[in-house]
């Protein structure tokens, strides 16, 4: 189950979902949210034309890699620090899971404490965010565009979730935020055993200023991806954007952290059946990596996704928001 998608008590009285946007205790200490950088510097534009560097795809970015000696003395440290918390029964249970635990130590570099006050963090998220009572029903508005899917697995058992933020159609941040949860908990159920990484692959070939998300929408995906799903991604795929797009990566870059920035690919240019971009992707997603993320395909409705059919596609996440309904009545 993703880390998301667990039952939690309800929240606290006075807590509200936006008092929640800036993600805990440490967004106060922020810099206030930027504007979008709409005339990028020529520094900022070479960063999406860096050669796109190794195409191999380490274990580390499938699955969680092996837990050394080191590892297993910060984990118990960590049980240690939650056994004095006081933790009410959902809390607790997602505590009990070691791997959850080290996702959060790795997360904050093996540093018990930045990981506990993350964990902490994450807990009382939950109790805002509520990621269980997320339906099917409530997100297909959200959805109808395809502007964030999740569509098949790579070669390596990864779920790939494709963005496509040019088919944006709803401006509420809340919403925004809660339909990302719902397809990032849909994408973590998709994991077979062994797996723990997904792929986010933005589809950035007809990005706009004026059709992209808020500043504010933009860095809250950012958190929600760190904060709430740590290291779940196992790359992050650009798929050619403009030069304009440099301005609005440079204003968000400062909310990356360096590993996290290090899973970041640019592939600009051409695509073409055997050019070094499209066997670079083979290589990270599959050879049929045009297909599954819909870049090859067309539009089969004007504002929708490239690739994306809303009839079929929502009736099988409908049936997947069923099914775990129905499994979380059986097993409570």
């Amino acid at each position: 189950a993703g880390v998301g998608g667990v039952a939690c008590a309800q929240p606290q009285t006075g807590c509200s979902m936006k008092s929640w946007l800036g993600w805990g205790k440490k967004a106060q200490a922020e810099p206030e949210t930027p504007t979008w950088d709409e005339t990028p510097s020529e520094e900022a534009v070479g960063e999406l034309d860096q050669d796109p560097g190794e195409n191999s795809v380490p274990q580390d970015r499938i699955s969680a890699p092996p837990l050394t000696e080191k590892g297993k003395k910060r984990l118990e440290e960590l049980k240690v620090l939650l056994a004095s918390d006081n933790l009410d029964a959902p809390s607790a249970a997602i505590c009990a899971c070691d791997a959850t635990l080290l996702r959060f130590l790795r997360a904050r570099s093996m540093v018990v404490q930045d990981a506990h006050t993350l964990l902490l963090e994450h807990l009382e998220w939950l109790q805002v965010m509520n990621p269980q009572n997320i339906t099917a029903e409530m997100m297909e508005p959200e959805a109808c565009t395809g502007k964030i899917r999740v569509s098949h697995v790579d070669q390596y058992g990864r779920p790939i979730v494709v963005m496509d933020n040019s088919v944006e159609n709803t401006w509420d941040v809340e919403k925004n935020i809660q339909h990302l949860v719902f397809n990032l908990d849909r994408a973590v159920s998709l994991m077979k055993p062994g797996i723990e990484k997904l792929v986010v692959f933005i589809n950035l070939e007809n990005f706009a200023f004026r059709s992209a998300p808020s500043m504010k929408a933009s860095i809250a995906t950012c958190k929600t991806l760190l904060n709430h799903f740590p290291e779940r991604m196992g790359h992050c795929i650009m798929y050619n954007p403009p030069r304009v797009f440099a301005g609005f990566f440079h204003s968000i870059r400062p909310f990356l952290d360096p590993v996290t920035r290090e899973k970041v690919r640019f592939f600009r240019g051409s695509f073409t059946d055997g050019s070094p971009n499209d066997l670079a992707l083979k290589q990270l997603l599959s050879d049929d990596w045009k297909a599954i993320t819909g870049v090859s395909s067309a539009r089969l409705k004007p504002n929708c996704s490239p690739g994306y059919d809303h009839e079929t596609y929502w009736a099988t996440v409908a049936q997947w928001d069923r099914d775990r309904r129905q499994a979380a009545v059986v097993g409570a």
